[in-house]
């Protein structure tokens, strides 16, 4: 049973109570780990955070379909309470008093929702919009992420306050006089602004390297110092953020002085860390450590072992002896930017005989390069600018197929149409490309194939087409050309977690489905040199692992069995060996008592 209130207030007097006032404590020299989750996805997990309670017993965990409720006496899950009377369950926030709020998804619609014993009270707040309640609970806050301006619901009209930039973190000071937010600017940097009661607005703190994605401010109980997550205390160039391998570009939780300005280190660890939280004299924070690297297996069964750090989507040479991949260390602070185009040697057995190099380096995001055929070209998908950017959507970035001499040379951009493009694969002929690309107007993810004819001479396109799929397919995530040529196999998309491996002629005729797996992130296809049997990355025990099936069909038998995600198979061109990214995601709500 749902019910809904008159207004926002009502919905307080019902579920708020008094948060409790924070205390000082002292300084710790390690950070205590309260939960460790290991996650089955891929980038979609970047920017995912912890958020305690105010009282420091339980925790949500991401947004989507992936989002749960951890209690932290024990570090387990509590997917009772986080679906108790709702389904669909797709994020949560926390009341003052410590009650739950959740936002769960229907056909038609979405709506957050309160409540006690069981009842679900659906509270006045845009299904898209972040709610902040002050601590007395007397008012409300909400923004939604990414827009310019901030909802204020006071005992008074509700106040809509413009910002100059976009808001992506949103906090009441102590007091409840007033609201605090990280507002991103189109230069790359982000500036902490208090915002009165009445709607007035000031700058406290200028030119911060925060990170783009969602942000979280917090307070010590005296409200004058401010926790933030930032890479650095000043204004980077933004050629490093376009360096996979420039130092100290990870988050680290920062104090600020909101009287003076000046900032601090409170925490620095290798990986990102970032959403701090102060609760009871403590502060709480995520830990990222996503830990990317190729590997390599036997075909026929046998442990992998590391090709690469850093690495993931690995491609073999067509002579089986290096490994192209994509090098990033998923960089909160400048995501989508910090990713190139690399190369490791590796023998028969998939030793390495040379260390990794740069391959495919540019102001973007150069993502996923695979040899022609023949091994003269390089083709990849890049989103980037002819500049250095600050941003991964700053004006006049491309997102598109390229192809360069695998010697070096000249790039060549082959299309001027794709939005978040995705690594593109060779004809067995080297006369063609298939990739995806999302439709700008389209459902998000949904991504649709499309085929480059390529000069294999000069390397310059002939015309690029989309490929027929079947009608019911609504998009596919990923797409790999048979050893032979006259097919075309692809993942179909169904939703969040459900996929399919489809087999087609390149002219969309005779699809065939061949298996519906789960997956929630892309998993990757890859043929056997002979074209018999297919490999994939799919779900087993809620971690990533790789499949293979026949071309004809039947049961899909495990190839591995890792303690990580292992995902994006490429098999070796004598078909002995397995390339494939290992991702174990290890993502830990850590805390320290303040001093």
């Amino acid at each position: 049973m749902t019910t809904t209130p008159r207004n926002w207030q009502t919905a307080a007097i019902v579920l708020v109570s008094v948060t409790c006032a924070c205390r000082a404590g002292t300084a710790a020299r390690q950070p205590t780990t309260l939960v460790t989750y290991h996650s089955p996805m891929w980038y979609e997990e970047t920017g995912s955070y912890f958020q305690p309670s105010p009282d420091g017993r339980r925790a949500i965990y991401g947004t989507g379909s992936r989002s749960r409720l951890f209690d932290l006496a024990t570090g387990k899950e509590d997917d009772a309470t986080w679906r108790r009377s709702l389904d669909r369950v797709r994020a949560g926030a926390f009341m003052p008093d410590g009650a739950l709020v959740r936002l769960a998804a229907s056909d038609n619609d979405s709506a957050w929702y309160g409540g006690r014993d069981g009842q679900a009270l659906q509270l006045p707040i845009p299904p898209k919009a972040l709610p902040r309640w002050s601590p007395n609970g007397s008012s409300l806050a909400y923004f939604v992420f990414g827009e310019s301006t901030v909802a204020i619901a006071t005992p008074g009209p509700l106040k809509t306050v413009h910002l100059d930039g976009r808001v992506d973190g949103l906090a009441w000071a102590p007091s409840g006089q007033a609201l605090y937010a990280v507002v991103l600017h189109d230069d790359g940097l982000s500036s902490l602004e208090e915002i009165s009661i009445d709607g007035s607005v000031k700058v406290v703190r200028a030119n911060l390297d925060a990170s783009p994605f969602l942000n979280s401010i917090a307070f010590a109980a005296d409200g004058r110092t401010v926790y933030l997550a930032l890479a650095s205390d000043g204004a980077p160039d933004p050629a490093r953020r376009h360096d996979p391998e420039a130092p100290h570009r990870d988050l680290d939780i920062y104090a600020l002085d909101a009287s003076s300005g000046r900032l601090r280190v409170v925490t620095s660890a290798p990986g990102d860390d970032f959403c701090p939280f102060v609760i009871d004299g403590t502060l709480y924070w995520t830990h990222n450590d996503p830990g990317a690297e190729v590997v390599v297996f036997p075909l026929r069964g046998g442990n992998p072992k590391v090709a690469a750090g850093h690495g993931f989507l690995p491609r073999w040479s067509p002579d089986g002896r290096q490994i192209a991949f994509t090098r990033g260390y998923h960089r909160l602070a400048d995501y989508g930017l910090d990713m190139d185009g690399w190369v490791v040697g590796v023998d028969a057995s998939g030793a390495t005989t040379s260390p990794p190099r740069t391959l495919i380096g540019g102001f973007g995001e150069d993502m996923g390069p695979v040899w022609s055929p023949d091994g003269r070209w390089v083709a990849y998908h890049s989103h980037r600018s002819a500049t250095a950017v600050p941003l991964y959507e700053s004006p006049g970035r491309t997102d598109d197929t390229w192809l360069m001499p695998s010697s070096g040379g000249k790039e060549i951009r082959l299309t001027d149409f794709g939005f978040e493009v995705g690594p593109p694969d060779w004809s067995p002929d080297g006369r063609h490309l298939i990739f995806d690309s999302w439709e700008k107007d389209g459902v998000p993810r949904f991504a649709k194939p499309w085929i480059i004819t390529i000069d294999p001479a000069t390397g310059q396109s002939l015309g690029a087409a989309r490929m027929p799929i079947p009608e019911s397919v609504k998009g596919i995530t990923g797409e790999s050309w048979s050893p032979r040529g006259d097919e075309i196999a692809f993942v179909e998309r169904i939703d969040d977690v459900r996929r399919a491996l489809w087999v087609s002629r390149p002219d969309g005729s005779a699809a065939q489905k061949l298996v519906e797996f789960q997956s929630y992130t892309i998993g990757g296809i890859s043929w056997t040199p002979d074209a018999r049997e297919l490999l994939y990355g799919a779900l087993a025990d809620d971690r990533m692992q790789i499949f293979a099936i026949a071309r004809t069909g039947g049961t899909a038998r495990q190839l591995t069995h890792d303690a990580a995600s292992l995902l994006h198979p490429s098999v070796s061109p004598d078909g002995r060996l397995v390339a494939a990214s290992r991702i174990p995601w290890r993502k830990e709500l850590q805390r320290i008592p303040l001093p």
